[in-house]
C-alpha cells in the first residue's frame, strides 16, 4: 500500500529485538501514567513479512495488516486519553527492510526503542519459545537454525539498525541492553523516560518482574485459541472489549492453566561457536557504530 502522512501522531515505537527484554519494557511503560501503549502491544503494521507465528501458526506469507488503513492503525489507540505518549511495540519492525521507511512515512519524527541482547542467547530463546510455547517447532536447534533464517537473521543488529539510520537521526534512536535491564533495571528505566521526556515514576514492586520468561503450553489449540479471539476482536474494532477481559484476568487465567514453567537445556558447544563466528562480524561493527565494547558477546 502506499503510506500517506497519518492524521494522528504516535510518539514512539518499540522494534525489537524478540526475546531481547521489549516485554518487560513495554509493561513498565504501560504503568506510567503518562504513557498508554496500543492495543494489543504488537500491532504489526509497518511490516511487509509476517512474524515467524503467523507464518506457523496461519500459513502466512504476507502480513495483511499492511493493506489496511491507517485508521485502522489508529484505533488501536482509541483507548488513549489526550494528552499522554502513545505507542507500540511490534519486534518484527527490526528485522522487516521495508518497516523503517513505512514507519518514516507517517510518522518521521517518532522515536524509537530498540532492545538488544547477546544475539546467541537471543537466537536460542527464540527457537525455545517456538518449541515449548507456540508448539510449532519440532526440529533439533541445530537443524533449525541451517533451516529456518529468521532464529539467526534476527540477530545482525548492526544490518537492520542501518536500514532506520536511513530514515531517521541517531538521535531518535534509544538502546537498551538485555544485560542492563537485569543488573540496572532503574537506571534503564529513568534513562527511557528520559529520552521520552517524561516524569521519573517507577514502581519498585514491578521494577525487578521478569515478563516473558520460559514456559512450555500444554496445548497449542488454547494458544492459537486465545490468539484467535484476541485477532476477531480488534478486527471488529471492539478494543476495549479486549481490554477488559484482560482486565479481568480471563486470559491469564486459561494461559496460566494451559502452561508449565520450563527451561531450556544449556546450548551444546559446536552450536554456540557457530553462531559466535556468524555474529562475529556484525558485533564488531556494531561496537564501533556505538562505542561500546560488545567483546562479551563473543
Amino acid at each position: 500500500m502506499n503510506c500517506k502522512k497519518a492524521d494522528f501522531k504516535i510518539n514512539f515505537v518499540g522494534i525489537g529485538a524478540a526475546k531481547s527484554g521489549t516485554t518487560w519494557l513495554a509493561n513498565r511503560l504501560k504503568n506510567h501514567p503518562d504513557i498508554c501503549l496500543s492495543e494489543p502491544k504488537e500491532v504489526n503494521y509497518f511490516n511487509t513479512t509476517p512474524p515467524m507465528a503467523d507464518r506457523y501458526l496461519y500459513g502466512r506469507s504476507e502480513n495483511p495488516n499492511r493493506k489496511r488503513s491507517i485508521k485502522w492503525y489508529k484505533d488501536h489507540f482509541r483507548h488513549c486519553q489526550s494528552g499522554k505518549l502513545i505507542g507500540e511495540f511490534s519486534p518484527i519492525y527490526l528485522s522487516d527492510e521495508k518497516a523503517p521507511g513505512n514507519i518514516n512515512a507517517n510518522f518521521p519524527d517518532i522515536k524509537i526503542l530498540l532492545c538488544l541482547r547477546n544475539p546467541v542467547e537471543r537466537a536460542y530463546s527464540h527457537y525455545w519459545m517456538y518449541r515449548n510455547y507456540f508448539k510449532v517447532e519440532h526440529r533439533s536447534f541445530e537443524q533449525a537454525i541451517k533451516e529456518e533464517p529468521y532464529y539467526i537473521e534476527t540477530g545482525k543488529y548492526y544490518k537492520h539498525l542501518n536500514h532506520y539510520l536511513i530514515f531517521f537521526d541517531k538521535k531518535q534512536i534509544k538502546i537498551i541492553f538485555h544485560d542492563d535491564i537485569r543488573e540496572h533495571p532503574g537506571k534503564v528505566l529513568c534513562s527511557v523516560f528520559n529520552f521520552l521526556n517524561v516524569s521519573q515514576i517507577i514502581n519498585p514492586k514491578t521494577l525487578y518482574l521478569m515478563d516473558n520468561t520460559a514456559k512450555r503450553m500444554r496445548s497449542q489449540t488454547v494458544v492459537k485459541l486465545m490468539d484467535t479471539t484476541s485477532r476477531l476482536l480488534i478486527h471488529a474494532r471492539l478494543m476495549w472489549l479486549h481490554e477488559i477481559i484482560k482486565k479481568l484476568g480471563i486470559s491469564r487465567l486459561v494461559m496460566t492453566l494451559n502452561k508449565i514453567d520450563a527451561s531450556p537445556p544449556p546450548m551444546n558447544r559446536e552450536s554456540r561457536l557457530f553462531l559466535q563466528n556468524f555474529y562475529k562480524e556484525d558485533i564488531n561493527n556494531l561496537s564501533l557504530l556505538l562505542n561500546k565494547d560488545l567483546s562479551h558477546w563473543q
